[in-house]
């Protein structure tokens, strides 16, 4: 069987065919799997993002729970100081 060349019209060197094929077929494939991953990297940023946000708010919330809680014991204290 013989082989299909094909002429590189910028350059002038030739290639079969079947690499040429393949070639297209290879970066096509890296593209889509490309975004999938970049995809994939965003929405796992984005989660990461979102439960530090969650961590920081109850962060503060327990950090007001417990001035109150120190401002009610200070007051109970001097109270039992009179």
């Amino acid at each position: 069987m013989a082989k299909e060349l094909i002429k590189c019209p910028e350059c002038g060197a030739e290639f079969e065919l079947s690499q040429a094929i393949s070639h297209d077929i290879e970066n096509a494939v890296a593209k889509k799997y490309q975004q999938k991953i970049k995809d994939i990297e965003e929405k796992a940023q984005n989660e990461v993002k979102e439960k530090e946000s969650e961590s920081e708010k109850k962060l503060r919330e327990e950090r007001v729970k417990y001035e109150i809680k120190e401002k009610e014991l200070k007051e109970q204290m001097e109270s039992a100081q009179k």
